[in-house]
Order: structure tokens, then sequence, then C-alpha cells
């Protein structure tokens, strides 16, 4: 009788144990985290490959027009931001449209955080085409965490 008793308790407890396993569903969704480089906010474009800088600030006046140039990009781990305006030549871009802008700009670029302020204002009022300044202002972050800021005004 304890043979019974004791093999009807094992075959009890394998068959509750089948059972349950039987109402397990099985999610074989797989839940994808963008990579770092992946835009999350305005663009599907955005990038910092090949910059050398995550941020980039910059403000450009010229004697008839304040904020002439004004470039907003911010770049992290949870994507970028980037807005560009140019009111000389009446561009106002958010999101992919300023990445497809800016980019040909941004690759031209040869900053580095060791750069005379002359070299950096240079190359870019030329790269954003304005040939004369009144209060220029540019702040960078460099992809190794250096923050420099170079401002002039005439």
């Amino acid at each position: 009788m304890k043979k019974t008793a004791k093999w009807t308790g094992v075959s009890l407890l394998l068959t509750t144990g089948i059972l349950a396993g039987c109402n397990e569903t099985q999610d074989n969704t797989v839940e994808s985290q963008p990579a770092e480089s992946s835009p999350v906010e305005n663009s599907d474009l955005v990038t910092t490959d090949g910059y050398g800088f995550s941020s980039f600030d910059l403000s450009i006046d010229t004697a008839d027009e304040n904020d002439a140039i004004d470039v907003d990009f911010e770049s992290g781990r949870s994507g970028a931001e980037l807005e560009y305006v140019n009111k000389l030549e009446d561009i106002n871009l958010g999101g992919d449209e300023a990445v497809t802008a800016l980019d040909p700009i941004f690759s031209t670029f040869e900053l580095s955080a060791d750069l005379a302020k002359e070299d950096v204002i240079a190359q870019v009022t030329e790269a954003f085409g304005v040939t004369d300044y009144q209060e220029f202002e540019l702040e960078v972050e460099f992809e190794d965490g250096t923050e420099v800021k170079w401002e002039d005004r005439k």
C-alpha cells in the first residue's frame, strides 16, 4: 500500500508540474534599445560620427541681423536634437531637414579644443557663408567631454 501511495504522490506531482508548464506563455518578443548614435528626438538621421563633437551651439550676429546664424546641436545616449536658423538665407529647420543641411557643413570642420580662436572663427564663418560679423559665439563639447567656448565681438 505504501508503494501505491508513493507512486500516486509522484504521479500527482509530475502531472501538476506538467500542467503548470503548459499554462505559461512564451514571449519571444525582443525589445530593441536604440543604439548610442541612434536618434530618438527629432531625427532619424542624426549621428555624431566623424564630427568629433557631441554638442555645438553657435550664434552669429551681423550688422544687419541679430542671430543671423543660430545652430543648436545636442547629441547623447537618448538621441539628438538639432535646430538650424540662417536668417541670411531664410532657413529655419529642425530634425531631418536640419541634418540634411548641416551634415555637409559639420563634416568639413576640423575643430579641436586647442585650436586658436581665429582659426575656429575662420572655419565656421566660411562654412556658413558669413563674410562679416558683429558678434560670434560658439560653444562646443567634444566627444571626450572637453568643453570650449570661443567668443569675439567687433
